[in-house]
């Protein structure tokens, strides 16, 4: 039996086919420009879990290699500031050398105070050396410069005179002394009898002499040489000492016990009050052992830590991990803060005259010849005040010379030993970034590999692709060749 194809027919089928060769030639088209091989997960499930893994870790990755590359530049501005910072200190001892030459000093007095100004405005501002918006040596979070000088020319950190500061260490320390020497027991009684059944506290000599209050070491051995007859300066120095917590106001008694364990001296007159007691825990309450180890900054003053002074960290692609005591455990994690602190110094110094002869006779001075010791900053930028200071102070018949020469000199000996923490401080980062390079060097290596994997997963071989679209192109132009021979023309194409 015939069957009449009708015309509506053959538009419909001819319609069916060219759909169906134009979605073939779009699917194709989208692989070649989306590179490919699915474009949803309900294509290929399988693989799709395989691509969102990858597309995480190498998301991952990426964020690893831009903090490192932040960090490194980071690192490189702090390293930048520390060289320039210890350029300065080389050509302060320079010319404060010069300055210990008598005839010199006189002569420069105001551009020797000149030159120290300009150096210390130029050590500040490298102190508040700043990178994205970041305060490359002044701690954590801190969003004002950190470091400023106070009316007395001597550097703070925001707000702590640094001359003052005692680290997590310093603190610990000395709350440690105040718990096991002094604390009493909780049934009111003291820990560790000394000498009449007295609770005291064992320091070395500098302790003693900070304890009588006297500095020269010479008045020390001369005033209580009777009670260790015998004994040399040298031997009291070696010496440790129990120091009663009950003593009389003036701070007299104390048991002196050499290295060998056998009495050096034993000074003891008891009174009723508990000075020391007091001094301790004047010194760091209300600070207690538990809170330092849970609190995030590292430096103290007057009592209380000093903000922003914590060390920050950042993920480096290890797992960070938080101790139970709040704090991130380095390991697992990147130091990003430099210690501008520590390399720029804190705290004070005792430096004794027998320590400065050495460096005036390197300069070719005459001190005054007189004197024990002198109280020295650590912090840079406050010895290049102290030593302005004893410049201004030089009279104008020059009879205080000897004294200023012995400032100088006392302050040039912390200076040249602090100077070689700002060195080491740089050695540190060079140690931070060469890890850095180490570790963009792997990221990146990972990085590719995981480019390539997910190529293998998602991708598609181009020549294939663009061979098959170029397929499916001529096959849609040959359809539509063909349906102007079986399409029937319009009214309109008759009519032309």
């Amino acid at each position: 039996m015939a069957v009449r194809i009708t015309n509506g027919t053959t538009n419909r089928t001819y319609l069916k086919n060219l759909n169906g060769s134009q979605k073939a030639m779009n699917k194709a088209m989208e692989r070649v420009e989306s590179g490919r091989d699915f474009q949803r997960v309900s294509e290929n499930v399988t693989q799709a879990t395989r691509a969102i893994n990858v597309r995480s870790r190498i998301y991952r990755n990426e964020q690893m290699t831009a903090n490192v590359n932040t960090m490194a530049e980071q690192l490189t501005m702090a390293e930048s500031a520390l060289k320039q910072m210890n350029d300065i200190c080389s050509s302060v001892q320079s010319e404060m050398f010069k300055a210990l030459n008598t005839p010199t000093l006189q002569a420069g007095k105001e551009t020797f105070s000149a030159f120290l100004d300009g150096a210390k405005d130029e050590f500040m501002r490298l102190a508040n050396t700043k990178y994205n918006d970041k305060y490359v040596l002044g701690g954590l979070g801190i969003d004002v410069e950190p470091f400023k000088a106070n009316a007395d020319g001597e550097m703070e950190f925001n707000g702590a005179k640094l001359s003052e500061v005692k680290d997590r260490n310093q603190i610990m320390q000395g709350i440690s002394l105040y718990d096991d020497y002094l604390a009493p027991t909780s049934n009111n009684e003291k820990k560790y009898a000394c000498i009449g059944g007295v609770p005291a506290l064992h320091v070395t000599f500098d302790g003693l002499k900070k304890y009588l209050d006297e500095n020269d070491e010479s008045k020390i051995f001369s005033q209580y040489t009777q009670y260790a007859p015998g004994a040399n300066l040298q031997d009291w120095k070696s010496a440790t000492y129990w120091i009663p917590a009950e003593c009389t106001h003036d701070h007299d008694g104390f048991l002196g016990i050499k290295s060998d364990g056998t009495t050096l001296a034993d000074y003891s007159v008891y009174g009723n009050n508990t000075s020391v007691i007091e001094e301790v825990q004047s010194d760091y309450s209300p600070l207690t052992s538990s809170g330092i180890e849970t609190n995030v900054e590292n430096y103290y003053y007057d009592g209380a830590a000093v903000k922003y002074s914590g060390t920050g960290y950042i993920d480096d692609g290890g797992t960070i991990k938080v101790s139970a005591n709040g704090k991130v455990e380095p390991k697992g994690a990147f130091q990003t803060t430099v210690d501008g602190i520590a390399a720029m110094g804190y705290g004070s110094t005792d430096v004794s005259y027998d320590n400065i002869k050495g460096i005036q006779a390197s300069a070719g001075a005459q001190g005054s010849g007189s004197g024990n010791s002198e109280k020295v900053s650590n912090n840079i930028y406050d010895m290049m005040t102290q030593m302005q200071d004893a410049i201004n102070s030089l009279d104008d018949k020059n009879s205080n010379i000897g004294e200023v020469i012995d400032k100088i000199s006392a302050v040039m000996y912390n200076f040249q030993k602090q100077t070689d923490k700002v060195i080491s401080a740089q050695a540190e980062i060079g140690v931070r970034s060469k890890f850095l390079d180490t570790k963009l060097d792997r990221l990146e290596t990972e990085n590719a590999s995981l480019k390539k994997m997910q190529k293998d997963i998602e991708g598609v071989d181009d020549a294939t692709e663009i061979t098959n679209y170029m397929s499916y192109q001529n096959a849609w132009n040959m359809v539509l060749q063909f349906g102007k021979n079986i399409v029937p023309k319009s009214l309109m194409d008759y009519i032309n």
